[in-house]
């Protein structure tokens, strides 16, 4: 057994390395290749089927860039090509990009970027975003009218509280008013009527010791009680 493990090794370091291979021994059955998966049918699931999408929003193959995709919009619609606004701006390190689109006579502005071609790109894509939300510009002005309305009613609500609210203040105002010319009325009769207590009280001190007048009847008329 030793001999023929020996002769065995001999041959394969005396082999090139080419045919090497050629004294590899048969794959043992623990190191034969792996099954296949067992497919959906094996668990009794159904297979899945592809769904094929028919007129699908933004799916262009291959994709367009957003610069294509604006002319061809506005040439769909009959509409001028846009205008372009290069603004080049030398900083010390490096230039910058600035681009303005026109678009159906409306200016659209980007972002600064370090190449011409990243700034046409967000100019460009600001101009795709307003035209994307035209068609819900009649919803959203029809719903703002809606809102301006009610706080035109809420406002003349209002309005009419406050005038309400002024004519109660103004009436109660005038009460205010009675009420203090009252009390003024009634302060002078008051004072009035000090004055006069202190001149009966000067009167009595100086009748103080003088007699009493004498009555002008007698006793004897005085009914009895």
């Amino acid at each position: 057994m030793d001999g023929k493990m020996s002769d065995a090794s001999s041959q394969v370091s005396n082999a090139p390395l080419h045919n090497l291979e050629a004294y590899v021994p048969d794959m043992p059955q623990y190191m034969a290749a792996l099954p296949p998966p067992p497919t959906p049918e094996h668990h009794g699931i159904p297979p899945l089927e592809p769904e094929i999408f028919y007129n699908a929003p933004n799916l262009d193959f291959p994709p367009i860039s957003n610069k294509h995709r604006l002319h061809e919009i506005l040439m769909q619609g009959g509409e001028p090509l846009p205008q372009y606004t290069v603004r080049i701006y030398r900083p010390p390190c490096a230039m910058v990009f600035h681009v303005t689109v026109t678009v159906c006579g409306r200016t659209f502005q980007g972002e600064a970027s370090c190449t011409k071609k990243d700034a046409e790109k967000y100019a460009v894509r600001e101009a795709l975003v307003f035209i994307n939300l035209l068609p819900t510009f009649p919803d959203t002005l029809s719903e703002t009218l809606r809102e301006n309305e009610g706080l035109r009613e809420r406002q003349a609500e209002l309005l009419a509280a406050l005038d309400a609210s002024r004519s109660v203040s103004g009436r109660a105002e005038r009460e205010l008013l009675d009420v203090r010319n009252a009390i003024q009325a009634l302060s002078r009769e008051y004072e009035l009527i000090v004055d006069v207590n202190v001149q009966l009280g000067t009167q009595l001190t100086s009748h103080h010791n003088e007699p009493l007048p004498p009555l002008d009847f007698n006793l004897e008329d005085l009914e009895p009680i």
